[in-house]
């Protein structure tokens, strides 16, 4: 959508003074003033040719915008391009505009330059990721008018793109010894395979039974393949996130999704399959449910990205959605405050922001516990 916009202020450009000229103008042809009515026609033309060509100058314009990450932690660098094209004969002065969120510290960035015709002109800026969430940039705004900046018009260029800032990442060396103790056997030790849990094909070895067969793989690579699962004692993780509560303390709800989110990062580098949930909106697409499963890191911290601060639902119901958990899977629950009646029904560990009523129980870890003094 096309609509003008102020251009360089000039009285010259004003419809009263336009008017005023052309009066001139008349009164010097009746007087017979070569002079000033060469002059007065000039600004006529000038003016008047200006709008004309303001008319024109975003026709066949194109705008594009881009970024080189679309996902990062806090403070890593990215680069936002903007490329503008002028695809015909006419040269105008071109003007970008990128709205940005207000977590970067500015409102948006601005370029213009001169573009001649069939030319192509591209800006670049280097931006630093703001804090966690889910931030918009853009969209981009185009702007032309004549060479001479009387008159300018803007129209909508290339639609906006969405950055994913994560959590930022904490070391956690000292986790407490008895959530340790809770992680099990590591699955290599594991003598049982679980046929639920697949983690790959091999070619079919004729001593397994033919219950092991994968038969879509197996005619996939022309040869039979096998499966191969996960022992039955692999320890299995279902993060729990409570947002009630964290209503009113945003610095509290961001320091208990860095936990979350090194947590799920230093179980994932264990090879624990993972799962979460959490009865937070999520900004933009995504669900803030995800079953248990392997290489789930990118979608967990995605979802930690985008959770808000608002409760939709409770966590009873979230959990509910995943289905029936595994057997053998660790629950950790994450909440404000420990509350009974909002918990899962056998939490094996709970990280909390505050206490709550009574004194910590063996498996209830404050969060000063878990950041301990890695955190500045």
């Amino acid at each position: 959508m096309e609509r003008d916009a102020p251009g360089l202020p000039s009285i010259f450009i004003d419809g009263f003074t336009q008017l005023l000229v052309g009066l001139f103008l008349f009164i010097a042809l009746l007087k017979g003033q070569a002079r000033l009515s060469l002059l007065f026609l000039l600004i006529l033309i000038l003016v008047n040719g200006a709008k004309i060509w303001c008319h024109y100058s975003l026709r066949a314009t194109r705008g594009t915008m881009s970024m080189d990450k679309m996902r990062l932690f806090p403070g890593e660098k990215l680069t936002l391009t903007a490329q503008v094209e002028n695809l015909k004969a006419l040269p105008v002065w071109m003007k970008v505009k990128i709205p940005l969120a207000r977590p970067f510290g500015q409102a948006a960035l601005e370029e213009s330059s001169g573009v001649l015709w069939y030319q192509q002109i591209t800006w670049q800026w280097d931006l630093e990721a703001p804090c966690r969430g889910y931030h918009q940039v853009g969209p981009l705004m185009l702007g032309a008018g004549d060479l001479l900046g009387f008159f300018h018009r803007w129209q909508n260029g290339s639609a906006a793109c969405h950055l994913v800032v994560y959590p930022r990442l904490i070391p956690i060396e000292h986790f407490p010894a008895p959530l340790r103790e809770l992680l099990g056997t590591r699955g290599a030790q594991g003598p049982v395979a679980d046929p639920t849990s697949l983690m790959g094909t091999r070619d079919y070895q004729h001593s397994r039974p033919a219950r092991y067969i994968h038969w879509k793989a197996s005619a996939r690579h022309d040869r039979l393949q096998e499966k191969i699962c996960e022992p039955t004692v692999q320890m299995k993780v279902m993060l729990l996130l409570d947002v009630e509560g964290f209503t009113d303390d945003p610095d509290g709800f961001e320091e208990m999704l860095e936990v979350v989110a090194s947590l799920a990062v230093r179980l994932d580098q264990e090879r624990h399959p993972l799962g979460f949930a959490a009865n937070g909106a999520l900004a933009g697409d995504g669900c803030g449910v995800l079953p248990i499963g392997r290489d789930s890191i990118p979608a967990i911290l995605e979802a930690l990205a985008r959770l808000e601060r608002k409760p939709k639902g409770s966590l009873r119901d979230c959990l509910a959605r995943c289905g029936p958990l595994p057997w053998g899977t660790t629950v950790i629950y994450f909440a404000h405050r420990l509350d009974h009646r909002r918990m899962p029904k056998t939490p094996i560990a709970a990280i909390v922001k505050e206490p709550g009523e009574g004194p910590l129980q063996s498996l209830v870890f404050s969060l000063d516990d878990i950041r301990g003094g890695s955190h500045p």
